[in-house]
């Protein structure tokens, strides 16, 4: 009891209140109304340390080589010929821009290693690909059809459909 009563009149004198009453019972609940003036009044006190601190936000802690980006594909020779078949996917608005795609890398892709896969590439690493095709896999939204987009081996027209390994700050460590 006298634990419960000590511990009773460390926690009022913490918050701020007091007592003349020195025996406390536990059952005792000391109730204090705030206005609004009070409240803004409020000082911190005098052994209360005060610090800004400066956090930095961090939405995305996972590096972009350390994810696997589920890619789609359509490779071609030039860039005219890649503009050209990426007006036609936006111009046809009946079909879903990822069928139409992998139907015309059935057709146009002259990477044929994808061409009868649907131009589908799997899930990648961008550090196993070209540098200029890996920025621009790891910076496109995910289900959205690329501009031409220029690698070493052509022009392509990309869909990044999924990406795996992406850490939140609540995962990172």
């Amino acid at each position: 009891m006298k634990r419960v009563a000590l511990l009773t009149a460390i926690s009022l004198l913490v918050l701020g209140c007091t007592t003349t009453d020195q025996s406390v019972e536990p059952n005792h609940i000391v109730k204090q109304q705030s206005t609004t003036e009070q409240k803004n009044n409020i000082e911190p006190r005098n052994n209360a340390v005060q610090t800004d601190t400066a956090v930095e936000v961090k939405p995305i802690c996972s590096s972009p080589q350390d994810i696997k980006y589920r890619v789609f594909h359509s490779m071609y020779s030039d860039e005219q010929i890649a503009e050209k078949a990426y007006l036609k996917i936006t111009a046809n608005t009946s079909v879903p821009q990822f069928f139409q795609l992998m139907a015309i890398a059935r057709k146009e892709s002259i990477d044929i290693d994808t061409r009868d896969k649907g131009g589908d590439l799997g899930f990648i690493k961008i550090a196993n690909f070209d540098k200029s095709f890996g920025t621009a896999v790891s910076h496109l939204p995910l289900k959205k059809l690329s501009h031409p987009i220029q690698s070493k081996f052509g022009w392509h027209l990309v869909w990044v459909s999924d990406a795996l390994g992406i850490k939140t700050n609540q995962h990172c460590r």
